[in-house]
């Protein structure tokens, strides 16, 4: 209601104008003239008091009120009220200009109730419309992954990797060929016959070796292998025995028994789906368990004790097949040097160099 007003009627205002132009025209004292203006302010004055009255008291604008009223009910119910509008709505405040100061009692209580949320919707009406705040998703942190924090997992993995041990049946053997007079590679030591002497060359048979082994893997492509195996010699000849009281002489039969422990590394080089070639380097230390001495023919038997160890090196490459999921069959054809140790003779020997082909099954355990 803060700029609510009525205009003045018409017909006030031309009566007013009637009577001033009739005034105008009689002629009048001086004296008089003053109280005729003077009365026509008086006039004009309590014509808008009068105006200003029935504006406040009119039906008229009663009936503009009760519109405004209305179209407010009806703004609330399409939109919802907000804390701007509800303040409007109330009994006006005094109007505050920019550059003037607000009290603070007021200034305290307009932040309160524009902070306030509206607690329900206008009276007698039902929210048709739900308005949803949409809520900001976090977005997952991206870690990046740390080059030297992923090495020293790869580490400490490597460190706690399960042992890979698998199980080696072995077989193998090597040439028999004598050395014919050439010289060989070394002497064949210092080992004297007890009282049987050679009177032909020797004929060796093929040496065979048999055996059981682990390998025990270190990382995914080198392991270590030892094991036990037997190893048999034998050679023929032709020779006389003297036990001191009587001489014998015929074709002797001669052989050798080793057991030995082998150590090797193996390095795996190329590996596929179902093939491995890897190389393999080591050596074996054996003991001769049996030497003995058969004259065909006779129950003649010569049995003589061997000191010493036989030692020898190798290396050779080496091809794997799986036939299953946990079992492989392997080939390795080894180039193997035997140490003169004065051991008995034998194609190790006569030919210290030799060439060793090993076979075998393979069979992972864990």
């Amino acid at each position: 209601m803060e700029d609510a007003q009525e205009p003045a009627p018409a017909g006030a205002w031309r009566a007013i104008s009637s009577r001033l132009d009739a005034l105008a025209g009689a002629p009048v004292a001086a004296a008089p003239r003053v109280w005729y203006w003077a009365g026509a302010a008086l006039a004009m004055a309590a014509a808008i008091v009068l105006g200003i009255f029935f504006t406040g008291t009119s039906d008229k604008n009663s009936n503009l009120i009760n519109i405004n009223s209305a179209q407010t009910l009806v703004s609330q119910e399409v939109a919802p009220v907000s804390p701007v509008a509800k303040l409007q709505a109330r009994t006006p405040r005094p109007v505050w200009h920019e550059g003037s100061a607000v009290p603070a009692a007021e200034s305290a209580e307009l932040n309160e109730e524009l902070n306030e949320e509206p607690a329900c919707q206008a009276a007698g009406t039902e929210s048709t419309e739900t308005t949803d705040v949409p809520v900001a998703k976090e977005e997952p942190v991206k870690k990046t992954a740390d080059p030297f924090a992923q090495m020293a997992f790869e580490d400490a993995r490597s460190s706690h990797r399960p042992v890979n041990v698998s199980v080696t049946l072995i077989g193998g053997t090597s040439g028999n060929n004598a050395s014919s007079g050439r010289v060989t590679l070394a002497a064949p030591g210092s080992y004297v016959q007890r009282g049987i002497s050679e009177t032909s060359q020797s004929t060796y048979g093929i040496p065979v070796i048999v055996g059981v082994g682990a390998r025990i893997g270190l990382t995914d492509a080198i392991s270590v292998g030892t094991g036990l195996d037997y190893a048999l010699l034998s050679r023929s000849f032709q020779g006389t025995y003297t036990d001191g009281a009587t001489t014998q002489s015929g074709d002797f039969n001669h052989t050798l028994q080793y057991i030995g422990i082998p150590v090797d590394l193996f390095v795996t080089l190329v590996e596929r789906k179902d093939i491995k070639l890897y190389s393999n380097v080591g050596g074996e230390v054996e003991k001769a368990v049996s030497n003995k001495y058969h004259l065909l023919g006779t129950d003649t038997i010569v049995g003589d004790k061997v000191r010493g160890v036989q030692w020898s090196v190798g290396g050779g490459l080496g091809i794997e097949f799986s036939v299953g999921k946990r079992t492989a069959i392997f080939a390795e054809p080894t180039f193997k040097y035997y140490f003169s140790c004065d051991q008995p003779k034998s194609v190790r020997t006569d030919k210290p160099f030799q060439m060793v082909l090993r076979a075998g099954l393979r069979f992972d355990i864990k």
